[in-house]
């Protein structure tokens, strides 16, 4: 936990102390009025650099912050279990290999299918993104590689199966959007054509995903996944376009390695079990096989 932290009360006088308006105090601190919002009604926490930098301005210090310096986030040590650590990349193993690289397009079903298992599955349970992401957006990004693992989509038709399960993901990444930025404005609601067609429907996703990454008070890691998240749906854009697999380019298998980065950033504690008798071990040693023979 961060040891600076104001509540809205206090940034709301401190604001007001110094005669500044939200807009002018937002520019003050490098941020937008709609940030300095959402500290002063309670509806985001103000803790680290921010506050911290607040409340050196309550005591007179009025050195604004320059536009090209970045607050840091300050992260809570995440304790993650060895047996965690082996299975958050065991099933990543035939992927590691193309990591920064094209990858063939005799390979490219078995990535997308490992990287639909291991989004919704290692990833979505995992303690290495907590506190870094929205574990929905996570879950979101495995469930949209469900609907090309078997090859791309065609533009203007599909089976129903296939129709809803895309309007799904819309529906999925809209209402992510709106728990990550309340208070934007998205042009694009699944609720108002739920029967759009395929190319309609991946537009439509990709302009929530761009008004998104447009919002500046999103975490780095949220950010970090929504740019994998967008390039994944170009990808699949462009084999609808040309109707036909295509090798996974470079930019996709690097945007994922920037979220494996993301996991492993900041302070981790690894937690071993602490066993004293020889049967305590044997116990792990027998619930570790039975684990491994049902993955």
């Amino acid at each position: 936990m961060s040891k600076y932290h104001l509540s809205a009360e206090e940034i709301r006088r401190i604001r007001r102390a110094l005669g500044k308006t939200q807009t002018q105090f937002a520019e003050r601190l490098c941020v937008d009025a709609v940030t300095v919002a959402r500290w002063e009604t309670d509806q985001r926490k103000c803790t680290g650099l921010y506050a911290k930098t607040i409340a050196e301005l309550d005591l007179g210090n009025l050195t604004p912050i320059k536009k090209d310096s970045k607050m840091e986030e300050e992260q809570e040590i995440r304790t993650v279990g060895l047996h965690q650590a082996f299975s958050f990349t065991a099933s990543l193993t035939f992927l590691l290999q193309f990591l920064y690289k094209e990858v063939p397009v005799s390979h490219r079903d078995q990535i997308i299918t490992t990287y639909q298992e291991w989004f919704e599955g290692e990833a979505y349970s995992s303690d290495f993104f907590k506190g870094v992401c929205n574990q929905k957006l996570i879950h979101a990004i495995g469930y949209f590689c469900r609907l090309i693992t078997s090859g791309p989509m065609h533009p203007n038709k599909t089976n129903g199966y296939g129709r809803q399960k895309l309007g799904n993901s819309h529906a999925n990444i809209l209402a992510i959007a709106k728990q990550l930025a309340p208070g934007c404005q998205f042009a694009q609601d699944s609720s108002i054509e739920p029967d759009l067609e395929p190319r309609q429907r991946y537009v439509s996703i990709q302009f929530v995903l761009d008004d998104l990454l447009a919002e500046p008070t999103l975490k780095s890691g949220d950010i970090v996944l929504l740019k994998f998240y967008r390039t994944l749906l170009n990808f699949a854009k462009e084999e609808m376009t040309m109707r036909k697999r295509l090798p996974i380019p470079a930019t996709l298998s690097f945007a994922f390695a920037k979220v494996l980065e993301i996991a492993f950033t900041g302070p981790i504690t690894i937690a071993v079990p602490n066993f004293d008798a020889h049967s305590e071990i044997e116990d792990l040693n027998q619930a570790m096989r039975g684990w491994l023979v049902n993955r």
